[in-house]
C-alpha cells in the first residue's frame, strides 16, 4: 500500500465518500488528508527513454505523472516544445554543455491541447551537479512563441490584476 498526502487550504475539508469526494467549507484550520491506495491496482507509469549525446552512458527517463493519458504523454515527448528544450540544454550555452550537470529524469506533469497541437506543456526535470550531487531547480512551463501569466492579488477586498509577459525563446535559451 502506498499513501498520498494532501495539504488543503484553510476553510476546506474533504470527506471521502465513494465514488465522489464532497467538499465542505466548515473549518478554519488546515487539515491533512491521507488516502491509502493499493499498488497492485495502480497502473504502471508511462515511461520513455532518451539518449542524449552529452551523456551516452546514462539515458534520460521520461515519465508521465499519475493521471496523464497515454496520448498526452506521447504528444508531449514528440512535441517540438520538448525537443527544443532538450536541444537548448545541450547547446554550447546550455546547462549540459560542459558535462558538469546530469539530466536523470523528466516528469511530464501536464499537457493542454489546443485542438491537435500542444498549447501548454509543464514538466519537471531532475538535473544534478555531478561534482556535488546537488539538484538544480528544473520546473518548465512551455508554450509556443510567448507566455503570459495573469496574477490576481486580493488585498483588503480589492482585486488587482498584474500581467507579466515573457518571450519564450529567451527563457529556453537560459535553461
Amino acid at each position: 500500500m502506498s499513501q498520498l498526502f494532501y495539504t488543503l487550504p484553510k476553510r476546506l475539508t474533504v470527506s471521502p465518500s465513494p465514488p465522489l469526494l464532497h467538499f465542505n467549507y466548515r473549518s478554519s484550520r488546515t487539515r491533512l488528508v491521507c488516502s491509502k491506495m493499493p499498488t497492485e491496482s495502480s497502473p504502471s507509469p508511462l515511461t520513455h527513454s532518451i539518449t542524449i549525446p552529452s551523456q551516452l552512458s546514462q539515458p534520460v527517463h521520461v515519465v508521465a505523472a499519475p493521471g496523464l493519458s497515454e496520448s498526452d504523454f506521447r504528444c508531449a515527448v514528440e512535441s517540438t516544445l520538448f525537443k527544443q528544450w532538450l536541444k537548448n540544454l545541450q547547446s554550447e550555452t546550455g546547462i549540459l554543455a560542459n558535462g558538469d550537470m546530469l539530466l536523470k529524469q523528466v516528469l511530464i506533469q501536464g499537457v493542454d491541447m489546443f485542438g491537435k497541437r500542444i498549447g501548454f506543456l509543464k514538466f519537471k526535470a531532475d538535473i544534478f551537479c555531478k561534482e556535488t550531487g546537488q539538484k538544480v531547480p528544473g520546473i518548465v512551463f512551455a508554450r509556443g512563441p510567448a507566455v503570459a501569466v495573469l496574477i490576481l492579488l486580493d488585498s483588503e477586498g480589492e482585486t488587482y490584476a498584474i500581467l507579466t509577459e515573457q518571450v519564450v525563446f529567451l527563457y529556453l535559451s537560459l535553461i
